[in-house]
Formats: C-alpha cells, sequence, structure tokens
C-alpha cells in the first residue's frame, strides 16, 4: 500500500510453525509529537491515503488509517467519519474480532467520538467493544474519561480503579503503555486535584513516580498536589528529582505549578535550570522575565526581555517587560533603545503611546492628556506590576496618567479598585467604589464594597452591601455567592 506498507497478507500463515513470534523489539520514533510536527507527516500521509483510495477499492484498514491520521492532525470528526466506515465494512466482512487492528480501531473511535462531544456514542461504541475484547484496558480507560465528561465522578473513579487493577491490555492489542497503571492514576489524581482533594491525589501520583519514574507526564500534577497538601516548595523539588533525568520541557510544566502555588522563587528557579540546559528557550526565558517583574527585580528583567531575539514572535512582550524595568530607573538614551526595540517589534500603537508618555514623565515632562481607551488595560498592568513590586515612586508618578486618560471615569475609578484590591490595599480600593457609585450606587459598586468588606473580615457589612446590590440586580451572582459566603442561613435575596 501507500501507506503502512504490509508483508502479512504473503506470509505463509496457512503452515504450522513457519511463523515465530521474535524477542527482537523495534523501537520506530518516527511517530513521536515532535518529529510528526517537523515531517508535517500527518498532512502527507492524509494525502497518501486520498491517492490510494482513489486508486483502488476502499478497505476497512485503508479508513482505519485514513481515521487515524485525521486523529492524530486534531480533526477528530473526519477521524469518526472514517473509522466508522472501518468499523461498518469490518462487520460487514465478518472480521470485526478478528482483524489486527480492531482494537485500536475501537479504543481510537472511542476517543475521537469523546473529543466530539458524542458522549452517548462513545459510551455505546465502547461497551460493544468490551464485549468482543473484554481485556482491553484501553476501552475502560476510555469509560472513565466519558463517565467524567458527564459529571459523574464516582462512576468514572470505579472506572479507573478497574482499569488499574486490569492492568495493561494483552501487546497483541497494540495498546497504550500505562493504559492499566499509571494512566488511570494520573486520571484519577486529576480528578481528585479538581474537586480539591490534594491529599487523595497525591498519593495515586507517588504510586506513579515510586513505580513508573519515567512516566513524565506525572511531575506537574504530583508538584501540584504536593503543594495544596501543605508540602514546602524545596521538598517538592527534592520529591521530584526522583523521575528520571527531568527535560527542559518537563521543568516548565514544573515552574508553572510553582508560580501558581506562589513559589516565584522556586519557579525562577526552575527556568534558569531549562535555560542553562542548552538551547535558547525563548519560552522559559520570557516566563523568567515575567517573575523577576512580579518580584521587582527590574534589571533583572529587563537583562533577560533584552536577550530575546527582535525578529521572535515574543518580542513585543518582551519590549514590554524591558520598558517597564527600564523607564524611570534608566537612562534615557537606554529607553529610547527600548522604544524603537518595541516600535521594530510592532507593538500596538495605543500601546507605544502609553510607554511613550509614561517616559516622558519619568524625563520631567508634563502628564500629557487623552492617552487613549485602548491604552487603559496597559496602564493598569504597569500600575498593579508597580505596587506588586514594591516601587511607590514611579506608581505615583505613572498613576496620573490613567487619571487623565480618555477612559470613562466610572471606570477608572473600578479599575483602580480593582488593582488596590487585588494588592490589598483595601482602603484605598473602598475609596475608588465609593467614587465610582457617584451621584448614585449601582450593583457593580455595592459588589465591590462588599469584598471590600469581606477582606477586612467585617461579615454584616459585606452582607449589607451585598443584599444593596441584589436588590438592584438580582441576577448578579457574585453578590449572592457572596453573601452565601459571610451568611450562609440567609434566604436568597428575592426568593422568600
Amino acid at each position: 500500500d501507500r501507506l503502512h506498507e504490509q508483508i502479512w497478507h504473503t506470509l505463509p500463515t496457512y503452515v504450522p510453525g513457519r511463523l515465530e513470534q521474535t524477542a527482537v523489539r523495534v523501537q520506530h520514533y518516527g511517530y513521536l509529537g515532535a518529529v510528526r510536527d517537523a515531517k508535517e507527516k500527518s498532512l502527507r500521509n492524509v494525502e497518501l491515503l486520498r491517492q490510494q483510495a482513489a486508486d483502488c477499492a476502499p478497505t476497512p484498514f485503508l479508513h482505519f488509517n485514513l481515521g487515524s491520521e485525521y486523529a492524530a492532525a486534531a480533526d477528530p470528526a473526519s477521524a469518526v467519519t472514517e473509522l466508522h466506515a472501518a468499523r461498518e465494512m469490518l462487520i460487514r466482512d465478518g472480521a470485526l474480532r478478528t482483524a489486527e487492528y480492531a482494537p485500536t480501531l475501537f479504543t481510537r473511535l472511542v476517543m475521537t467520538l469523546r473529543l466530539c462531544g458524542r458522549l452517548s456514542e462513545a459510551k455505546t461504541i465502547a461497551a460493544e467493544g468490551l464485549t468482543l475484547f473484554e481485556d482491553l484496558t484501553d476501552l475502560v480507560l476510555a469509560q472513565g474519561r466519558i463517565a467524567q465528561a458527564l459529571d459523574d465522578d464516582e462512576t468514572a473513579v470505579s472506572l479507573y480503579r478497574r482499569a488499574a487493577e486490569m492492568g495493561d491490555a494483552p501487546s497483541k492489542y497494540g495498546a497504550m503503555v500505562g493504559g492499566g497503571t499509571f494512566l488511570p492514576r494520573l486520571a484519577m489524581a486529576e480528578l481528585r486535584l479538581e474537586r480539591g482533594d490534594a491529599a487523595a491525589a497525591r498519593s495515586e501520583l507517588a504510586w506513579c513516580v515510586e513505580n513508573h519514574p519515567e512516566f513524565l507526564a506525572v511531575a506537574a500534577p504530583y508538584a501540584t498536589a504536593m503543594l495544596r497538601d501543605g508540602v514546602a516548595p524545596t521538598e517538592v523539588l527534592a520529591e521530584l528529582e526522583r523521575l528520571d533525568s527531568l527535560p527542559p520541557i518537563v521543568r516548565m510544566t514544573i515552574a508553572v505549578a510553582l508560580r501558581r502555588a506562589g513559589a516565584t522563587r522556586d519557579a525562577a528557579d526552575q527556568y534558569r535550570l531549562v535555560l542553562a540546559a542548552g538551547a535558547d528557550n525563548v519560552h522559559a526565558r520570557i516566563e523568567l522575565a515575567e517573575l523577576l517583574l512580579s518580584g521587582g527585580e527590574w534589571d533583572a528583567a529587563a537583562e533577560q526581555a533584552a536577550l530575546v531575539p527582535a525578529d521572535d514572535p515574543y518580542a513585543a512582550l518582551a519590549t514590554r517587560i524591558a520598558l517597564c524595568g527600564l523607564i524611570g530607573r534608566a537612562e534615557p538614551a537606554t529607553v529610547a533603545a527600548a522604544l524603537d526595540r518595541a516600535r521594530h517589534a510592532r507593538v500596538p500603537a495605543a500601546e507605544l503611546d502609553v510607554f511613550e508618555a509614561w517616559a516622558a514623565i519619568a524625563a520631567g515632562g508634563e502628564v500629557p492628556d487623552g492617552l487613549s481607551a485602548a491604552g487603559a488595560p496597559l496602564l493598569s498592568v504597569l500600575l498593579e506590576t508597580l505596587l506588586r513590586g514594591r516601587d511607590a515612586e514611579r506608581f505615583e508618578a505613572l498613576l496620573p496618567a490613567l487619571e487623565r486618560s480618555r477612559l470613562e471615569p466610572r471606570e477608572r475609578h473600578e479599575t483602580l479598585a480593582e488593582l488596590y484590591l487585588n494588592q490589598g490595599l483595601l482602603a484605598r480600593a473602598a475609596q475608588e467604589w465609593m467614587a465610582a457609585s457617584q451621584p448614585q450606587p449601582d450593583a457593580r459598586s455595592l459588589f465591590g464594597l462588599a469584598r471590600v468588606a469581606e477582606r477586612h473580615g467585617m461579615a454584616q457589612d459585606a452582607a449589607n452591601f451585598a443584599i444593596g446590590a441584589l436588590e438592584l440586580d438580582p441576577g448578579c451572582r457574585p453578590a449572592q455567592e457572596l453573601l452565601d459566603r459571610v451568611s450562609p442561613a440567609r434566604v436568597p435575596v428575592g426568593v422568600a
């Protein structure tokens, strides 16, 4: 055939003793994700298979191969069509149980149906496959994923447990490695994490690390589970080093888990290890620069951002980081060079206006009037970054640029209120929401004041503000949720 050339049909299977299972194993890397992407292998394979379909009568194996390639190319709808056609032809030929690729066909058909949201059909096909191949663990694992997608957590856990008890399916099925060992345990752990049970998730993932240290996809969820279960970041990292040599991509996922847990310095160290590994990983460099910026390490952040090539897709983001670190601190010539790089990187005009205005303020110029509303999101990010980095001087210098922008007064007050609340400046946040409520309070401003009161620990005041917001807007769900938190026994507004 044009693809997946076969010799099976020429082997003397009719002569006993002529065939034997060999101990030789071939490791074929041609279908690893990175290799497929580099060769655009899926597109090539689909084209070859289409040519074959035009040259001769279709076969179940041809439809199976086409479906597999569409699945690999992230086109599950087309994959379902082809895999269904293969199944129907095998049924017609009476070969559904005997075709050597039939177990894989069922597994891929169930997976693609689930990805298409056709959960009921996926459930039916999985059950059909298990009547034919009762020890095909992959289908039990797939049933668990279907149950989880249907929000039936109890059934999902039961099926994941069954898959783990079955173990990996026999090799004759071409089954997934880990389908009956680490994959169902990872699925259970991720479900537990979603439901807030970090201890149970940690237990499942610890088994994976102990028994399959080569399974590196466990690293990020294991780090998350340990951190949420109260393990110190240094202990988390020590535990993860038990895994096989951690490649850069895995360290990147660990860094994300550490960052989400607030362990920014440990996350930064992981990014540094990625960069020290050799190839210049621009994504890691950008992540490191952002972490340094959020911690107020202005010079180090600008230094990392400056190392991103001018023609890189991340260049615009890199110049934003560099300018945030430099303006108001570096020499005017250095700032001017950074602004030139931002223009070359095609930073949007509204954002360039913000940086140029800030540079002018830092050089002693007047605060400009009328910065466009399109630049307000960037202004807000810059102000919050300066607050988080404890740079009060530059924050106070830049603040008038937002106050004198074209953003509506109401929006300016709410922007600042959210910013102050995020940084724990509750009195300032309250002042901004009170200003936003003039001349007439509305649900948004009252809900904002309720949030401030809740953060202050003033439950009664928080409840009163939330009730006020709900009276003005009964559909304000966040206000109702806040009211439930501070007064759980209270009847919802409008329900009595």
